[in-house]
Parts: C-alpha cells; structure tokens; sequence
C-alpha cells in the first residue's frame, strides 16, 4: 500500500480517488494489526494535517477525516502514552472536544472506552468508571442490533468485551483501599488475569495488544500504590484459593511480581504471534524484554 500510494507516474491509467483512499484506509489497518503505534500515528495524522506539530483539530473540518482517521489517531496516541511517550496532544484535543456539545456526543458515543483509559492515565478514576459503563452501554446496543445470522460481525464485536470488563475490574481495584495495602489481594486479581487470555486463533494481535497493553499500564498504576502505602506482609489467602501463576514466590516482594506477571502476559502474547505467524509482532516484543532483561539482574 505504501509504494502504491508513493506512485507519481503509473504505466496505464491513474487509480480513481476512492482507489486511493482505500489504500491509506487499507494501510492504517495493517499498522494497526502489527501493533506498529509510531507509524499508524505518523500516517493517521498527516493524512489531517502535515504540519510539526500537526493541528488536531483540523479533524473537525472534515467528516471523512473523523470517520477514517480519528479512530486511528487516537488508538495511536493512547497506546503511545502508554507506552511511556510524553506527547501531550491527544489531552489536549479531547479536552477542546468536550467544551462543544456536538463534538462531546461524538466523542462519547464512540471513544468511551478510550476515554475512560485517558483518566485512569490522569487518576481521575470516578470519570473512568463512569466513561467505562457507557461504553458498556454502546457495545451492548451495538451487539443486540447485529442480526444473528451475521456471525463474523457479532464475533468482531464481542472482542472488545474482555477489555472493557478488565477496565472495571482494575478501577474496582483501585477503588477498595485494603486492596492497595494487601499482597494477598494483588496476588488474587493477577492470578485471574494470568488465567484468562484472549483466544490465539480467534483473536487477532491488535486484540491481544489492547488487553496485554492496559494490563501492563494498570499494573504501572498499581505499582505506584503500593510503593506509596503500607503493606500488609501477609501472604494469606481468603478459604482455599490457589494460585497457579507463573509467577508463584510467596517470598518475592510486589516489585517482582508485578515485573514477572508482566513478562509471563507478554510471553503469551508472543507465543500468540507465532502461532498467528505475526512474526514481526514477535520479534519487537523479544526486543524489548530483551531490552528489559538487561536491567533485571534475576532474569539473566
């Protein structure tokens, strides 16, 4: 898609402009699928405004750019903030978005749940837990009007499901103090993530990038607890829960874990990528534990 749309001189007749625009679409999507942030926000915006910084807000001037773009700019440039980058942009362009009610509507009838991540990102965890049920909401009006017989729609669209209930469940953490002073209690919660992954046939790597990328930013948020609080050093369990992590050290100290629940998921997700021979989504993960492993003297 790329070299088609760097193509100035063609030998037989010019490609039509919606050719053209599938292509950009075509190409969004598979940055998108190769969990590639970095480009997919590169295209994504420049397709609005090709200026350093681009103008976000030129988004609005267009609908075509809110239907084909906007998706992907914000997918890009929350994924990137997760992932430690400092660009504050998309803050500022939501918080413009919501000072017009036009503009608010759209934005929570269709990014609620990436609204809802935005302020966990912030701390505002009542705003989360409030753009979090109506994205629940949304997804259960969309998912009742898909008619039956159209399995692969209804399929597509109960991926989304794990994330969102995770979204809750993290945000329900957080919400009870004694769990942010217990060892116990975080055991427990990563315990049920490390026991339910998204399928590896059925659910393609950007799925899988959505439910191991927020649980590594939640575990980030978690992190920044417990290094703030008191920790109850018990390592008791509620009746006789077992816990079958590959993490499992009842002497290792939250630190560890959380690093070694992190390397477990994405292991997973590596192993995943194979199988879906996602080779390239693989090896960047490889790289980057390997990248870790070189700070983390008991992983050598």
């Amino acid at each position: 898609y790329d070299k088609a749309l760097s193509m100035q001189d063609w030998p037989d007749d010019e490609p039509t402009e919606a050719e053209k625009d599938f292509w950009e679409i075509a190409s969004l999507e598979c940055y998108n699928h190769l969990t590639e942030w970095k480009s997919l926000e590169y295209c994504s915006t420049m397709n609005i405004d090709n200026g350093q910084p681009a103008d976000l807000n030129k988004i609005w001037s267009d609908p075509f750019y809110q239907e084909a773009y906007l998706p992907y700019v914000i997918r890009s440039k929350l994924k990137l903030l997760f992932h430690g980058g400092s660009d504050q942009s998309l803050l500022t362009f939501i918080d413009e978005a919501m000072k017009t009610e036009e503009k608010k509507a759209l934005i929570e009838m269709y990014y609620s749940q990436e609204l809802s991540l935005l302020y966990i990102l912030q701390d505002d965890f009542d705003r989360a837990r409030y753009y979090v049920k109506n994205a629940m909401q949304v997804f259960m009006q969309n998912y009742s009007s898909i008619d039956s017989l159209l399995f692969n729609s209804r399929m597509i669209t109960l991926q989304s499901v794990q994330a969102l209930t995770e979204i809750q469940d993290f945000i329900n953490f957080m919400s009870k103090e004694s769990n942010l002073t217990s060892r116990a209690s975080l055991k427990r919660f990563l315990n049920i993530w490390t026991s339910r992954y998204p399928d590896t046939k059925m659910d393609p790597m950007n799925v899988w990038d959505d439910i191991i990328t927020n649980r590594c930013f939640f575990l980030d948020k978690i992190q920044e607890k417990f290094s703030s609080t008191h920790l109850d050093d018990s390592m008791e369990l509620d009746g006789d829960a077992t816990f079958s992590m590959e993490m499992d050290n009842e002497n290792q100290d939250t630190h560890t874990m959380i690093k070694n629940c992190k390397f477990a998921m994405k292991m997973k997700m590596i192993e995943c990528a194979r199988k879906q021979n996602s080779f390239s989504v693989a090896l960047t993960l490889l790289k980057h534990l390997h990248g870790d492993s070189k700070t983390c003297e008991d992983w050598r």
